[in-house]
């Protein structure tokens, strides 16, 4: 079986020259990376509303941002220390849970 590639840069925009309000409407959503089923059959008023809202929640930052900031490197001595902390805390179990019996 062949595979298709399909365009996925600006170029591949549904209607890239609208020429009614409802082609508008689709690039605008299209642009949102939204998929609506039956969108293309369905009211205009329908299709507005849902074009405002998706674009609403897009300026809100409701899906989050799509492009976060790379973690910043951990300082080396700090790791040390976390680490060291961390052995003597489970040192410090150990000691409290074979006093207590629980371990052998």
């Amino acid at each position: 079986m062949s595979r298709l590639y399909l365009p996925v840069g600006a170029q591949s925009n549904p209607y890239p020259n609208p020429q009614t309000e409802r082609e508008s409407l689709l690039a605008r959503l299209w642009e949102t990376k939204t998929l609506l089923p039956g969108s293309r059959t369905m009211e205009i008023q329908a299709l507005k509303d849902y074009v405002q809202a998706q674009e609403c929640k897009i300026q809100e930052g409701y899906y989050g941002n799509p492009n976060p900031e790379p973690p910043k490197p951990v300082d080396p001595d700090k790791h040390r220390q976390d680490i060291g902390a961390l052995k003597e805390y489970l040192a410090y179990r150990r000691r409290k849970e074979k006093a207590a019996g629980l371990r052998p």
